[in-house]
């Protein structure tokens, strides 16, 4: 089961702008209906986080959240920071 990924920068900041935003004791997440009618997810990881092995382990706790979730997903595009 794979994950469609955003990718392109100017798709980040499309979400970033015209988003809704949840803030969580670990995460920030930013949530925007996709008029494609798939899912989409971003996994960004800062360099305050720590460490590029720090940061890889907590995108891919991430991504394992969501291919174990998806179908609890809605059509919409999701960014986690």
């Amino acid at each position: 089961m794979s994950i469609n990924k955003i990718k392109k920068s100017k798709d980040f900041s499309s979400i970033y702008n015209k988003s809704q935003k949840m803030h969580t004791k670990y995460a920030i997440i930013f949530i925007k209906e996709n008029v494609n009618n798939e899912q989409r997810f971003g996994f960004v990881a800062s360099k305050k986080t720590g460490n590029a092995v720090q940061r890889n382990r907590i995108k891919r706790i991430f991504k394992e959240f969501v291919k174990i979730h998806k179908d609890k997903f809605k059509k919409i595009q999701i960014i986690y920071l």
